[in-house]
């Protein structure tokens, strides 16, 4: 079963606080970032960089503390929903914190491909976790 009949096969619909903060702690264990803090807003949709995206990561390398944006749900529109899939997107967002210092924040050949491998890893990870 590949990523996308995996996405398919799971739930949809939003999700609550406590099921994204217990999800954010697996991750966070599962790739080693235990020495990061690392919280979640989950904010209104033009709160997620400037409306252009549905989830966003800040960080701060030098002192290991990073927040993930992600906007709430109900505020995706319709087609958003039903390709939105949670997990994956926390899976992608705490990627881009395990190789922040890889990462030029520019739009440059190597940020490009860095995000490329972020995007692969992700749904790698979320398939091994689901895939029986």
């Amino acid at each position: 079963m590949n990523a996308t009949e995996l996405d398919k096969a799971a739930p949809k619909g939003d999700w609550s606080k406590k099921e994204a903060f217990k999800l954010l702690k697996e991750w966070q264990n599962t790739l080693d970032l235990n020495d990061w803090t690392i919280t979640m807003d989950l904010l209104d949709l033009e709160e997620v960089g400037n409306g252009k995206a549905y989830q966003e990561t800040e960080y701060e390398e030098s002192v290991k503390a990073a927040v993930i944006h992600v906007a709430r749900y109900e505020q995706l529109a319709d087609y958003n929903k039903e390709l939105f899939n949670f997990e994956r997107t926390l899976i992608h967002e705490l990627l881009h914190i395990k190789l922040c210092l890889l990462d030029d924040e520019e739009k440059s050949l190597q940020s490009r491909v860095l995000h490329q491998i972020i995007d692969d890893l992700s749904k790698s990870f979320y398939t091994t976790k689901y895939k029986k």
